[in-house]
This record gives structure tokens, sequence and C-alpha cells, in this order.
């Protein structure tokens, strides 16, 4: 049984993703994370793919959702309020600055035309 090597080409740097498989034939073939599939000649041939998932109806679906939905930390209402709270607030006063900085912007180049 021939052995299998992995060569590390100069300039390219381990990475776990990578690597570097030589066939039988001396052929050299870059995959990722063990995607390659080689038949028994250690010729390079296409991994079989995987059986898909069975669909579900959509009451199967619906009650799929529901029940993630109950795993749901949802907030409660005081802490709704304050976040709420807090968006305003920060609302309020990045609006606050662009309207100062376009205001500035619009003084500084009626100024710079006048002139």
């Amino acid at each position: 049984m021939a052995t299998i090597e992995h060569p590390r080409p100069e300039g390219l740097l381990h990475n776990a993703g990578f690597s570097q498989v030589v066939v039988a034939s001396g052929r050299r073939i870059v995959h990722t994370a063990g995607q390659v599939a080689i038949d028994e000649r250690g010729a390079p041939t296409r991994a079989t793919r995987q059986a898909k998932r069975e669909r579900v109806g959509p009451m199967q679906y619906l009650r799929e959702v529901r029940d993630e939905m109950r795993k749901v930390a949802w907030p409660t209402w005081p802490e709704v309020r304050r976040y709420s709270l807090v968006v305003l607030v920060t609302v309020v006063i990045f609006t606050a600055m662009i309207g100062a900085t376009d205001a500035l912007f619009g003084i500084m180049s009626d100024w710079l035309y006048e002139n």
C-alpha cells in the first residue's frame, strides 16, 4: 500500500483548514478540511453528496417555530422601557451633534463664499 505524504510547499504557512495530498500518481491535490475524495486507484473523484434533509409541512414548521420562541429569554417590561429610553436619548444626542455640525459647516461655507 502506498503511503500518503502531506508536504507543505515553500511560502505556505501551516493552516489547519488546508492540506495537500500526494496521490499514487504523484499529483498533488490541495483541498480544504478533508473534502477531497480519492478512489481505489488514488485518483481524485467527486465526493458523494449528503442526503438532503426531509422537508416538513407548514403546520410542523409553525409548531417548531412556536417551540423555539418559547425558549427565547424575552425582556421584562421595565427592561424594554429602559432600553427604549437609552435608544431615544442616543438618537436625540446624535441628531443634535449632526445638526450642530451641519449648521457650523453652513455658516463656514456662507463666510467662505461672501469673501
